[in-house]
């Protein structure tokens, strides 16, 4: 009996690589995967962009789908006074890539905390964020 190996996952950015990836890539290709991670090179993206991931993904039924989520993601940033609100535009970030993953079915998110900038920061407001 002849053996099949599946490799654990294929990795690509989308939707700008998406052409790459069709152009690039076969059938053979895609089925020696079980899996795919998925990074959102653009930080906003449409209705239309969320379509073609989708059918980049249909074209095999991987096991697994993930989303890399931006490395520009720090969750230990303070919130920012807009107006009369705070907001932190890496959970706004975070929460869009979020909202992404969702659209495409995935099976999860892999997300970097970010670093501290400085030594001032505050570990409480970091701890804040992430609960």
């Amino acid at each position: 009996m002849k053996k099949t190996i599946k490799y654990i996952g294929f990795t690509t950015s989308l939707p700008n690589n998406i052409n790459f990836v069709k152009n690039n890539y076969t059938n053979d290709d895609y089925n020696k995967f079980n899996s795919i991670q998925i990074y959102f090179d653009n930080n906003t993206l449409t209705t239309q962009h969320l379509t073609k991931i989708n059918n980049i993904l249909n074209i095999i039924n991987y096991k697994f789908i993930f989303v890399h989520s931006s490395y520009t993601i720090n969750i230990a940033t303070e919130p920012l006074l807009n107006k009369t609100t705070f907001y932190n535009p890496h959970l706004e970030l975070f929460i869009n890539q979020l909202k992404y993953a969702l659209q495409i079915n995935s099976n999860g998110i892999v997300l970097h905390l970010g670093k501290f900038t400085n030594k001032n920061k505050n570990k409480n407001i970091a701890y804040n964020n992430m609960i």
